[in-house]
């Protein structure tokens, strides 16, 4: 969407609700109404909750991708790169931190897209409703992203650099 290198989105969004799909089957014993892990059946229904929404964005992403594989509009906004790489960075943060390799990462929240949407601002370009739709799922997905990060025990940084560490997990 950004102008980047075209890639089969669409085929990545099914891969992701198939493992969707796995880890919501792999969860169901902790999610049982009759679990006596309380806590951890708290827990897990509040991440998978969490990952469905980001799957949910994910996949209109892609579908607004392949309707407009190349928008001159979409691909000239600014804010699309920033968004992205920020929600891309927060990603691989709570990768790493699932799979014990750093335990030191941060993840980063930045202004709000939908404050971004602001045409305000000399230089930025004047957004149409596909740049609109675009921004606004981005929106939800870092939300959902930074989300996670919670529970897992992941520091968010803010955007005045300072960070706050969350539970232990």
């Amino acid at each position: 969407l950004s102008g980047g290198p075209a890639i089969e989105l669409l085929d990545k969004a099914r891969d992701l609700d198939t493992a969707l799909d796995d880890l919501r089957s792999s969860t169901q014993p902790l999610t049982h109404p009759i679990t006596p892990l309380r806590a951890r059946r708290q827990t897990a229904r509040y991440l998978v909750a969490l990952l469905e929404t980001c799957a949910y964005h994910a996949r209109s992403l892609a579908a607004t991708a392949e309707l407009l594989p190349y928008s001159k509009t979409v691909a000239a906004d600014p804010r699309l790169k920033g968004a992205g790489r920020r929600i891309a960075h927060n990603i691989d943060v709570l990768v790493a931190r699932v799979e014990d390799d750093d335990t030191e990462g941060v993840a980063e929240t930045g202004p709000s897209l939908a404050s971004m949407l602001e045409t305000d601002r000399p230089g930025l370009p004047r957004h149409d409703r596909v740049t609109d739709r675009v921004l606004r799922h981005l929106q939800r997905l870092d939300e959902g992203v930074i989300g996670l990060a919670r529970p897992l025990g992941v520091p968010v940084s803010t955007p005045a650099n300072t960070a706050s560490r969350g539970p232990a997990a």
